[in-house]
């Protein structure tokens, strides 16, 4: 059976999407008065896909050419800053992560919408993650979130067929399912959790964790991951037990069963991708580069795990939205292509090629198009994050606060309690 390429198989999915832009696509944007050039810079999302997404532009908008720029996520920050800084490299429309609004919104040119069509129209995290004061500052398209990906092969051969929903019988399945030799050299991963930079979501999963232990991180104006939340009839600090849950599976003390990653291993994806990993923890982007490493790879997508009986029910969302550049030379041409871009005939195109969650609700219902689809589009409902106050500096807390306690040994107490207290005055201590 003949196996596609991550671009054949997107490309596949959008001529799927583009039947329904043009049965249902009007021209309510249409001014024959409109010309000029609008750039983008993006990240994650094909060349070929927004290519495809404005095919139509002039037709449905006005005589417009759209100009995109696909950089790594490596490489997108910086570019992101420069464009900003009114230097060479000028962006009309960039696309911004959702928990990136706090250390952006200054240089962004919001949309008049009100806080009542905003709700109706989008999932609650686009409310929380992209609305201030008033003002809707980016317009996505979809939401991707993390969910748990496994290893067939690996579950089938160890006699395991069903996959754990909650943390505690996930870890204890891990501990089962590892292989450590008796030099303490890891050959089978269980699960990519328990440091910091070898994890390629380690900050996205520290904050899952702490926000299903009850707490939303950060208030707009304070860390709050280190002060104490009443959880199943107890007093708990979300930060330490978070951390103390993510570090046991890098911990090689004698007698701990859940060890089974450290961070002299491998990048996580490329173990999974190898099939020397049983479980991922990614985002539905993942997907496409892990079957760019491995187009044989046997694998399956599942929810992302709960803690059991726990009164938070929590999933992470992670996704980029349209933002118009403030320093645009043409802002009005720029907010006309991003309205445009968001609309649901135009963003079902992406949200189709690359199956993840729609992030406006009149699209839910395409969600049964693919089985792991159903998995992002159910999790949109209850998924989170938090707006970073210095987005870099904020993640780097994070992965400090991984790297402190598996790697050196730190009290996870100790330790929430001096990040809590950077991320509450950063923008002080790094003179932002």
């Amino acid at each position: 059976m003949k196996k596609f390429t991550k671009k054949q198989k997107i490309i596949l999915g959008v001529i799927g999407g583009l039947f329904l832009i043009f049965l249902i696509a009007g021209n309510n944007f249409l001014d024959k008065n409109v010309k000029g050039e609008v750039s983008i810079l993006g990240v994650g999302i094909d060349k070929d896909v927004i290519q495809l997404m404005t095919s139509n532009i002039k037709t449905d908008v006005g005589n417009i050419e759209v100009k995109y720029t696909e950089v790594s996520e490596e490489k997108y920050l910086e570019k992101l800053k420069n464009s900003f800084s009114l230097g060479e490299e000028n962006y009309d429309i960039v696309m911004i992560k959702n928990d990136m609004l706090h250390d952006l919104k200054n240089y962004l040119e919001p949309f008049s919408i009100s806080e009542e069509e905003v709700k109706r129209s989008y999932f609650d995290t686009v409310f929380r993650d992209f609305y201030i004061d008033g003002k809707l500052y980016a317009k996505p398209t979809y939401i991707d979130s993390l969910v748990l990906y496994y290893n067939r092969n690996i579950l089938n051969k160890k006699g395991v067929f069903n996959v754990p929903v909650v943390w505690e019988e996930l870890a204890e399945l891990v501990s089962q399912i590892k292989e450590v030799d008796e030099f303490g050299d890891i050959k089978l991963g269980g699960i990519n959790m328990g440091s910091a930079y070898n994890v390629s979501h380690s900050v996205d999963i520290l904050s899952l964790l702490m926000m299903q232990y009850g707490t939303r991180i950060y208030d707009g104006e304070n860390a709050i991951f280190a002060n104490s939340v009443f959880y199943n009839n107890r007093d708990i600090i979300p930060g330490e037990k978070a951390l103390d849950f993510y570090a046991q599976f890098s911990n090689a003390g004698v007698g701990n069963k859940y060890y089974t990653w450290n961070a002299g291993l491998n990048k996580d994806i490329d173990l999974f991708a190898s099939g020397k990993l049983a479980f991922y923890i990614g985002t539905g982007m993942d997907r496409w580069k892990i079957e760019d490493k491995n187009p044989n790879l046997d694998y399956g997508i599942s929810f992302m795990p709960q803690f059991e009986n726990s009164p938070y029910e929590a999933n992470l969302a992670t996704y980029y939205a349209f933002g118009v550049n403030k320093f645009s030379d043409d802002v009005y041409l720029a907010q006309k292509v991003v309205e445009y871009l968001a609309t649901d005939q135009v963003s079902y195109v992406l949200v189709d090629a690359y199956k993840v969650a729609p992030a406006l609700r009149s699209l839910i219902s395409f969600c049964t198009n693919e089985y792991y689809q159903n998995v992002f589009c159910s999790q949109v409902i209850n998924s989170y994050n938090w707006s970073k106050p210095v987005y870099s500096s904020s993640r780097q807390v994070f992965k400090d606060m991984i790297d402190n306690v598996s790697v050196r040994g730190s009290s996870a107490y100790d330790m929430a309690k001096a990040g809590q207290e950077y991320i509450t005055n950063i923008k002080i201590l790094e003179n932002d």
